[in-house]
């Protein structure tokens, strides 16, 4: 995970970044960038941690900087860190696509390349190992693409856009799904024209058609199915878009006011509920969507330790067994929005655990397990880090 920490003397504001090992809870903090450097980093989400392919164990952060000009238009150059090495390096792009005036919505690690969302109008894309990356585009799915000519960034609709839309890597592949059928101007978002959510799956990012359409299913028929009844969710209101399931595609996880719940968007059954609190140090509603929560893979250590009044031996520690299986780890990232003033952003990370059982139905009191506070014990094998690129917003 690439991070950073805002600090700030009498008119000065540093920006320290850190590479963060979940696998043991251990951070380091990158070194500046060298001050000759044409280009250099900058606080935003469009930071990307991947794999290095040809040096197991190792990792290149990797931020897109674009050309000079009144708006990001186009991009050419990668600011990157190697983990080998230690060392931060230019990368010319050898050619890039023209573009809208591009927003930052976070960086994927799929498939060996790095993928800048934007999720207006789509993904930038390029190999950030080769010398002279080539940089690409996807657009998303036909009639999906927001038309905002004349906008800046700051007068974006950034949240309501990272609430209705998302893209996720789940079964090996990116999902774009978007809520549809709502308004995207502030006056006017309380009245939903037949709402539905809807999925597209990229199959040939180069080709004529990239995306292929995978299913949809309207408010009306999930407010009708007795699993939403049951599940005690309010009638008529859409929720905030969460993340897709990793390991099943057809599900997608929703924000529901403080409730977390799964849905199986074929079915339009629901198939777990809990309530569940993005922001647990503040408590507040406003980080209940995709901006600040994220999944991926990884094997938990067989013991977690937390502390205890009562112990076996008597040591106030008590330890509690964890089943070997997989889970899918959710990262939820609370920060303050309204400012562009990093010092006084405030950045909660809380541990969230959900084992994926697709096929089943739950109560989130059995899939859910906070981890919030507690020591982990070193696992018995090495994880890979994950990255979870762009930390901070770029905008309000």
């Amino acid at each position: 995970m690439a991070s950073q920490i805002a600090t700030q003397g009498p008119g000065v504001l540093d920006l320290d970044y850190f590479l963060f090992d979940v696998s043991d809870g251990t951070a380091a903090r990158l070194p500046a960038v060298p001050a000759d450097f044409p280009t250099m980093i900058s606080p935003g989400r469009s930071i990307g941690l991947i794999a290095d392919p040809r040096r197991p164990g190792h990792y290149m952060l990797a931020q897109l900087h674009p050309a000079a000009g009144p708006a990001i238009r186009r991009h050419d150059a990668l600011l990157c860190y190697s983990t080998a090495t230690g060392q931060w390096s230019v990368k010319q792009l050898a050619s890039a696509p023209d573009h809208e005036p591009w927003g930052a919505h976070g960086v994927i690690a799929h498939d060996g390349l790095l993928w800048w969302v934007d999720i207006a109008y789509g993904m930038l894309f390029c190999d950030p190992f080769d010398d002279h990356p080539r940089l690409r585009l996807v657009p998303l799915p036909n009639g999906c693409e927001m038309h905002m000519h004349g906008l800046g960034n700051s007068d974006r609709p950034t949240v309501l856009m990272d609430q209705r839309r998302l893209i996720r890597s789940s079964q090996g592949m990116l999902r774009y799904v978007e809520i549809q059928g709502l308004s995207y101007d502030h006056a006017d978002v309380d009245n939903p024209i037949n709402p539905a959510v809807s999925m597209w799956t990229l199959v040939d990012p180069e080709g004529r058609h990239p995306w292929r359409f995978e299913c949809e299913a309207s408010f009306a028929d999930i407010w009708a199915h007795d699993s939403y009844v049951a599940a005690g969710l309010p009638q008529g209101k859409v929720p905030n878009l969460a993340l897709v399931d990793p390991n099943n595609h057809n599900v997608v996880y929703f924000f529901q006011d403080t409730a977390l719940f799964a849905l199986d968007v074929r079915t339009r059954r629901v198939l777990a509920c809990e309530e569940c609190l993005g922001d647990r140090v503040f408590q507040d509603p406003l980080f209940q969507y995709s901006r600040f929560i994220d999944a991926w893979e990884q094997v938990l250590p067989p013991t977690v330790r937390g502390d205890s009044p009562a112990s076996s031996d008597g040591s106030g520690e008590s330890w509690t067994k964890w089943p070997p299986e997989h889970f899918a780890q959710l990262e939820e990232l609370g920060e303050t929005t309204g400012s562009d003033d990093f010092g006084e952003v405030a950045s909660l990370i809380c541990q969230l655990e959900i084992r994926s059982q697709p096929d089943k139905e739950h109560s989130l009191s059995d899939l859910l397990t906070m981890l919030a506070e507690e020591d982990m014990a070193p696992p018995a094998e090495p994880s890979s880090l994950e990255a979870e690129a762009g930390d901070q917003a770029d905008e309000p």
